[in-house]
Protein backbone atom coordinates (compact mmCIF):
# COMPACT_ATOMS: atom_id res chain seq x y z
CA UNK A 1 0.00 0.00 0.00
CA UNK A 2 1.25 3.47 -0.90
CA UNK A 3 0.10 6.99 -1.60
CA UNK A 4 1.58 9.82 -3.61
CA UNK A 5 2.14 12.93 -1.49
CA UNK A 6 2.23 16.42 -3.01
CA UNK A 7 2.93 19.71 -1.24
CA UNK A 8 -0.69 20.84 -1.23
CA UNK A 9 -2.45 18.96 1.55
CA UNK A 10 0.66 16.97 2.46
CA UNK A 11 0.07 17.13 6.21
CA UNK A 12 -3.47 15.80 5.93
CA UNK A 13 -2.45 13.09 3.44
CA UNK A 14 0.38 11.82 5.67
CA UNK A 15 -1.89 11.87 8.73
CA UNK A 16 -4.57 9.89 6.90
CA UNK A 17 -2.05 7.27 5.77
CA UNK A 18 -0.59 6.89 9.26
CA UNK A 19 -4.09 6.42 10.67
CA UNK A 20 -4.35 3.34 8.46
CA UNK A 21 -0.71 2.19 8.57
CA UNK A 22 1.04 3.32 11.80
CA UNK A 23 4.46 2.28 10.43
CA UNK A 24 5.47 3.82 7.12
CA UNK A 25 8.32 4.84 4.84
CA UNK A 26 8.42 8.30 3.24
CA UNK A 27 10.73 8.92 0.29
CA UNK A 28 11.04 11.07 -2.85
CA UNK A 29 9.17 9.67 -5.81
CA UNK A 30 11.40 11.31 -8.41
CA UNK A 31 14.92 10.43 -7.30
CA UNK A 32 16.83 7.60 -5.68
CA UNK A 33 18.63 9.20 -2.76
CA UNK A 34 19.20 6.84 0.14
CA UNK A 35 19.72 9.66 2.61
CA UNK A 36 16.23 10.96 1.87
CA UNK A 37 14.41 7.88 3.16
CA UNK A 38 12.45 8.42 6.39
CA UNK A 39 11.09 5.59 8.53
CA UNK A 40 8.03 6.60 10.55
CA UNK A 41 6.36 4.92 13.52
CA UNK A 42 3.38 6.14 15.54
CA UNK A 43 3.96 5.65 19.27
CA UNK A 44 1.04 6.75 21.39
CA UNK A 45 0.55 10.44 20.74
CA UNK A 46 4.03 10.84 19.28
CA UNK A 47 5.61 10.26 15.90
CA UNK A 48 9.08 8.69 15.83
CA UNK A 49 11.15 9.27 12.69
CA UNK A 50 14.44 7.61 11.75
CA UNK A 51 16.76 8.68 8.96
CA UNK A 52 19.83 6.46 8.83
CA UNK A 53 21.50 7.07 12.23
CA UNK A 54 19.36 10.08 13.18
CA UNK A 55 16.19 9.80 15.24
CA UNK A 56 13.49 12.26 16.24
CA UNK A 57 10.45 11.99 18.50
CA UNK A 58 7.80 14.65 18.08
CA UNK A 59 4.24 15.19 19.27
CA UNK A 60 1.93 14.12 16.45
CA UNK A 61 1.07 17.63 15.24
CA UNK A 62 4.71 18.69 15.20
CA UNK A 63 5.81 15.49 13.46
CA UNK A 64 3.20 15.82 10.74
CA UNK A 65 4.23 19.42 10.09
CA UNK A 66 7.92 18.46 9.91
CA UNK A 67 7.26 15.60 7.50
CA UNK A 68 4.96 17.69 5.32
CA UNK A 69 7.70 20.31 5.13
CA UNK A 70 9.92 17.82 3.28
CA UNK A 71 7.64 17.81 0.25
CA UNK A 72 8.76 20.24 -2.43
CA UNK A 73 7.90 20.74 -6.08
CA UNK A 74 8.01 17.01 -6.85
CA UNK A 75 5.72 14.36 -5.33
CA UNK A 76 6.96 12.01 -2.63
CA UNK A 77 5.68 8.52 -1.86
CA UNK A 78 4.58 7.11 1.47
CA UNK A 79 4.40 3.32 1.79
CA UNK A 80 3.37 0.88 4.46
CA UNK A 81 6.51 -0.29 6.26
CA UNK A 82 6.97 -4.05 5.96
CA UNK A 83 9.16 -5.79 8.53
CA UNK A 84 11.51 -7.98 6.47
CA UNK A 85 14.34 -9.62 8.46
CA UNK A 86 16.67 -12.54 7.96
CA UNK A 87 17.51 -15.23 10.53
CA UNK A 88 20.12 -12.94 12.15
CA UNK A 89 17.63 -10.12 12.61
CA UNK A 90 19.06 -7.89 9.88
CA UNK A 91 16.69 -6.03 7.59
CA UNK A 92 16.77 -7.52 4.11
CA UNK A 93 15.11 -7.33 0.76
CA UNK A 94 15.43 -9.25 -2.47
CA UNK A 95 16.43 -7.72 -5.78
CA UNK A 96 15.23 -9.42 -8.94
CA UNK A 97 16.71 -8.21 -12.23
CA UNK A 98 14.88 -9.35 -15.38
CA UNK A 99 15.57 -8.66 -19.07
CA UNK A 100 14.10 -9.81 -22.36
CA UNK A 101 16.13 -12.51 -24.09
CA UNK A 102 17.00 -13.36 -27.68
CA UNK A 103 13.42 -14.50 -28.32
CA UNK A 104 11.78 -11.42 -26.82
CA UNK A 105 10.72 -13.29 -23.68
CA UNK A 106 11.41 -12.23 -20.10
CA UNK A 107 14.36 -14.00 -18.48
CA UNK A 108 16.14 -13.75 -15.15
CA UNK A 109 19.42 -11.81 -15.08
CA UNK A 110 20.11 -12.33 -11.40
CA UNK A 111 18.36 -12.39 -8.02
CA UNK A 112 20.07 -11.80 -4.69
CA UNK A 113 19.40 -10.63 -1.15
CA UNK A 114 20.53 -7.28 0.20
CA UNK A 115 21.14 -7.18 3.94
CA UNK A 116 21.46 -4.15 6.18
CA UNK A 117 24.16 -3.22 8.59
CA UNK A 118 23.29 -4.52 12.08
CA UNK A 119 20.65 -2.25 13.62
CA UNK A 120 19.92 -0.37 10.39
CA UNK A 121 16.54 -0.26 8.67
CA UNK A 122 17.71 0.16 5.07
CA UNK A 123 19.62 -2.34 2.93
CA UNK A 124 22.00 0.23 1.43
CA UNK A 125 25.38 -1.27 0.52
CA UNK A 126 27.35 1.97 0.93
CA UNK A 127 25.87 2.35 4.43
CA UNK A 128 27.49 -0.89 5.52
CA UNK A 129 24.95 -3.28 4.03
CA UNK A 130 26.05 -6.18 1.87
CA UNK A 131 24.84 -8.61 -0.75
CA UNK A 132 24.11 -12.27 -0.13
CA UNK A 133 23.24 -15.14 -2.42
CA UNK A 134 19.50 -15.71 -2.27
CA UNK A 135 19.71 -19.46 -1.65
CA UNK A 136 22.06 -18.94 1.30
CA UNK A 137 20.03 -16.18 2.96
CA UNK A 138 16.81 -18.21 2.71
CA UNK A 139 18.47 -21.53 3.61
CA UNK A 140 17.38 -21.19 7.24
CA UNK A 141 13.79 -21.71 6.12
CA UNK A 142 14.52 -25.20 4.78
CA UNK A 143 12.10 -26.36 2.10
CA UNK A 144 10.10 -23.18 2.55
CA UNK A 145 13.21 -21.19 1.64
CA UNK A 146 13.64 -23.10 -1.60
CA UNK A 147 9.99 -22.57 -2.48
CA UNK A 148 10.26 -18.89 -1.60
CA UNK A 149 13.27 -18.49 -3.89
CA UNK A 150 11.26 -19.96 -6.77
CA UNK A 151 8.27 -17.72 -5.98
CA UNK A 152 10.40 -14.55 -5.91
CA UNK A 153 12.08 -15.30 -9.22
CA UNK A 154 8.74 -16.17 -10.86
CA UNK A 155 7.26 -12.96 -9.47
CA UNK A 156 10.01 -10.89 -11.10
CA UNK A 157 9.32 -12.41 -14.50
CA UNK A 158 5.56 -12.04 -14.09
CA UNK A 159 5.95 -8.37 -13.19
CA UNK A 160 8.00 -7.87 -16.35
CA UNK A 161 5.28 -9.44 -18.49
CA UNK A 162 2.50 -7.50 -16.77
CA UNK A 163 4.13 -4.07 -16.90
CA UNK A 164 5.33 -4.64 -20.44
CA UNK A 165 1.75 -5.28 -21.56
CA UNK A 166 0.63 -2.06 -19.84
CA UNK A 167 3.34 -0.04 -21.61
CA UNK A 168 2.70 -1.47 -25.06
CA UNK A 169 5.72 -3.75 -25.14
CA UNK A 170 8.19 -0.89 -24.72
CA UNK A 171 10.02 -2.32 -21.71
CA UNK A 172 13.02 -4.59 -22.08
CA UNK A 173 14.47 -4.54 -18.56
CA UNK A 174 13.26 -4.12 -14.96
CA UNK A 175 14.53 -4.34 -11.41
CA UNK A 176 12.14 -5.40 -8.66
CA UNK A 177 12.66 -4.85 -4.91
CA UNK A 178 10.77 -7.48 -2.91
CA UNK A 179 10.24 -7.66 0.86
CA UNK A 180 9.38 -10.82 2.82
CA UNK A 181 7.28 -10.41 5.97
CA UNK A 182 7.33 -12.78 8.98
CA UNK A 183 4.50 -14.82 7.41
CA UNK A 184 6.66 -15.23 4.27
CA UNK A 185 4.34 -13.12 2.17
CA UNK A 186 5.97 -11.18 -0.67
CA UNK A 187 5.57 -7.42 -0.95
CA UNK A 188 6.68 -5.35 -3.94
CA UNK A 189 8.50 -2.29 -2.63
CA UNK A 190 9.58 -0.81 -5.95
CA UNK A 191 9.96 -1.53 -9.66
CA UNK A 192 12.25 0.48 -11.92
CA UNK A 193 13.18 0.29 -15.57
CA UNK A 194 16.84 1.22 -15.16
CA UNK A 195 18.20 -1.22 -12.56
CA UNK A 196 21.79 -1.09 -11.35
CA UNK A 197 23.87 -4.01 -12.62
CA UNK A 198 27.40 -3.24 -11.49
CA UNK A 199 27.51 -6.51 -9.53
CA UNK A 200 26.42 -8.66 -12.47
CA UNK A 201 27.18 -6.72 -15.66
CA UNK A 202 28.23 -9.81 -17.62
CA UNK A 203 24.94 -11.61 -16.91
CA UNK A 204 23.02 -8.51 -18.01
CA UNK A 205 25.14 -7.99 -21.14
CA UNK A 206 24.52 -11.57 -22.24
CA UNK A 207 20.76 -10.98 -22.39
CA UNK A 208 21.00 -7.38 -23.55
CA UNK A 209 23.07 -8.29 -26.61
CA UNK A 210 20.83 -11.26 -27.42
CA UNK A 211 17.71 -9.10 -27.21
CA UNK A 212 19.29 -6.36 -29.33
CA UNK A 213 20.07 -8.93 -32.02
CA UNK A 214 16.49 -10.20 -31.80
CA UNK A 215 15.19 -6.67 -32.37
CA UNK A 216 17.60 -6.13 -35.26
CA UNK A 217 16.51 -9.37 -36.96
CA UNK A 218 12.87 -8.36 -36.72
CA UNK A 219 13.62 -4.93 -38.14
CA UNK A 220 15.61 -6.46 -40.99
CA UNK A 221 12.71 -8.81 -41.72
CA UNK A 222 10.52 -5.82 -42.51
CA UNK A 223 8.81 -5.11 -39.21
CA UNK A 224 8.27 -1.43 -38.46
CA UNK A 225 9.56 0.04 -35.23
CA UNK A 226 6.03 0.10 -33.79
CA UNK A 227 5.66 -3.59 -34.65
CA UNK A 228 8.93 -4.48 -32.94
CA UNK A 229 8.14 -2.75 -29.65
Amino acid sequence: PYREIVAAGAEEAIASFLDEYPRAVLKPGHEHLANRIFFIACDGGDIVVRQRDRRWRWPRATGLAELAGLIGAHPWVIQQMIISRDRDGRAFDIFVHAHKDGNGRWALVRSYARLSEAGALATITHWGGFLGELDYVLAGLGDRGSALTTRVRSLGLKIGETLDSLYGGRLDEIGVDVLVDPQHRLWIAEVNSGPVSRFHEFERARLHVAHSMHMARRFKAGHTLSDII
